[in-house]
This record gives C-alpha cells, sequence and structure tokens, in this order.
C-alpha cells in the first residue's frame, strides 16, 4: 500500500514537472512557488522512501521500490533541466 501511494505522489510530481514544461513551451514565465513546491514534495517522498526501505520488503516489494526509485531520480533531473531550477531535492 506505501509503495503505491507513494507511486501516486511521484505521477502528481510528473504531472506538476510537465505542467512547468508546457508552460515554458509556450512561452510563459515558470512559476518558481510552483518549482519550490514540487522540491519539497520531491524531498518529502524521498524521506519517505529511506523510511520504507529500511523495513524488510517481500522481493517484489523491492523491485517495485527500486523501479520508483529509479523514476523519482529521472523527475529530479527533468526539475533541475528547467531554466530556473536550482539546488537538489
Amino acid at each position: 500500500m506505501a509503495i503505491r501511494t507513494l507511486s501516486i505522489e511521484s505521477l502528481r510530481v510528473a504531472q506538476l514537472i510537465s505542467g512547468q514544461a508546457l508552460a515554458l513551451s509556450q512561452g510563459k514565465e515558470l512559476n518558481g512557488e510552483m518549482q519550490e513546491h514540487i522540491r519539497q514534495l520531491q524531498n518529502e517522498i524521498n524521506h519517505y522512501l529511506l523510511q520504507l526501505g529500511k523495513n524488510p520488503l517481500a522481493e517484489r516489494e523491492a523491485k517495485a521500490l527500486n523501479e520508483l526509485v529509479k523514476n523519482l531520480l529521472r523527475l529530479e533531473m527533468t526539475l533541475q533541466l528547467l531554466p530556473g531550477s536550482t539546488g537538489t531535492a
């Protein structure tokens, strides 16, 4: 259940990042507050991932968690590629 919730939250982050990229492609300025909100969400997800990873997991859960971590790293890299992004989550 926790991994599913994290997956849903990472999808939400992806949608927010996509919205920022869409705005940029339309010649609009990026919303700095939204970028900060996205970074905060990523930090919360990463914190929860660390806590979850401390618990023993079944093989299937461990694989799912590993894929989720990979996807979250991709999202972080995507956010950093947007103009005006600074720092890491």
